[in-house]
C-alpha cells in the first residue's frame, strides 16, 4: 500500500461529485492508499522526513499556514527526489502557476475539483 501526504486540512471538502463537497481523504481512502495529513508546510516536513519511504505523492495546497507550496515542495524534494506533487488552488490563473511548471510540477488542481479530474492528474504523475 502507498501512503500520501495531504499537507492542508483544507483540502478536505474540495473535491465535488454532483455539487456535494467529497473529502480527499475519504477518495484516497476508498482507492487503497493510507494518508497522512498534517496542518502546514513544517508539520508536513516532518512527517514526510519520518515516512518517506513509505510516501509515493503529496497533495499541497500552495496557500499553506507558515510555509506556502512551493517552498514545501522544494523542501520534500531535497528529501526525496523521486516524490510525486499535485498542487492545488482555490485561485483560478494561480501566480505562482509558472514557477510550478518549471518545478517540474505538472499538476495544478483548482478547487473546487471534480473527482474524476483528480484521479485523472493523479494517474498520470
Amino acid at each position: 500500500m502507498s501512503d500520501v501526504l495531504t499537507d492542508n486540512l483544507k483540502n478536505n471538502g474540495a473535491l465535488t461529485d454532483t455539487g456535494f463537497p467529497v473529502s480527499w481523504t475519504g477518495v484516497l481512502e476508498e482507492n487503497g492508499y493510507r494518508v497522512l495529513a498534517a496542518d502546514d508546510g513544517p508539520e508536513a516536513v516532518a512527517i514526510f522526513a519520518g515516512e518517506m519511504n513509505s510516501i509515493s505523492a503529496v497533495v499541497t495546497d500552495m496557500s499553506l499556514p507558515l510555509m506556502d507550496g512551493v517552498a514545501l515542495i522544494r523542501s520534500l524534494r531535497k528529501i526525496k527526489p523521486s516524490a510525486s506533487f499535485i498542487a492545488s488552488t482555490g485561485q483560478s490563473g494561480h501566480a505562482r502557476a509558472q514557477q510550478l511548471q518549471e518545478m517540474g510540477i505538472r499538476h495544478l488542481l483548482i478547487k473546487p475539483t471534480i473527482r474524476g479530474s483528480y484521479w485523472k492528474h493523479y494517474a498520470t504523475r
